[in-house]
């Protein structure tokens, strides 16, 4: 019994790193997807978990003119592409997370 729970452990801790990892590598390719577009980063508290990011990227991609929205647990963050010819206030942004049931941090790039 003891021995499948370490098991257990030790496979949430490898997928959880590895999820992490993923999703931080995505962010970072947003730049390289969408040359021509704005790239924004804002800090986002009360994502605990992999599975946080899905809900607050669908409604941050809700936002009009938003383009695509990828978040990252681990680090605090999400990164948003907007077209490049339109204007989105941070408030607005802002919202979008406070809907998902998230808490706005500053704006990072």
């Amino acid at each position: 019994m003891q021995q499948k729970i370490i098991s257990t452990i030790m496979f949430l801790t490898i997928f959880l790193s590895f999820t992490g990892c993923a999703t931080k590598e995505k962010t970072n390719s947003l730049s390289k997807m969408y040359p021509n577009m704005q790239i924004r980063t804002y800090e986002v508290f009360g994502m605990d978990c992999p599975g946080c990011h899905g809900g607050i990227e669908k409604l941050v991609k809700e936002v009009p003119n938003v383009v695509d929205a990828k978040a990252n647990w681990d680090e605090k963050k999400i990164t948003i592409v907007i077209k490049k010819e339109a204007t989105i206030e941070d408030k607005t942004i802002f919202e979008a997370i406070k809907r998902a049931n998230f808490t706005p941090g500053k704006r990072i790039q």
